[in-house]
């Protein structure tokens, strides 16, 4: 949806298939950094990716990000934590 400042909003319209809730712990900046610049380029729960189950090894590969603000704490060195959250999207 536009609106007439040209700003927008975006939203999938669907129940995910699986859900899968990623804890990180212990991440030195450059990770934390790595992770918030994957979240911009996702633009948050817009952006679709390739996936493996940390679990199974199985790929799924329309998924998305469960959020659309990145949140972490950074208390010192090795002291970032943050988490994700990756759904499955119907194709």
């Amino acid at each position: 949806m536009r609106f007439l400042d040209g700003t927008d909003q975006r939203h999938r319209q669907y129940t995910p298939l699986r859900r899968w809730t990623i804890q990180l712990n212990m991440l030195d900046e450059a990770e934390v950094n790595a992770l918030e610049q994957f979240f911009e380029q996702q633009q948050g729960r817009f952006g679709s990716f390739s996936f493996i189950d940390p679990s199974t090894q199985t790929t799924f590969p329309n998924c998305s990000l469960g959020q659309d603000s990145f949140q972490m704490e950074l208390s010192g060195d090795m002291r970032g934590l943050t988490k994700l959250v990756i759904v499955e999207n119907k194709v």
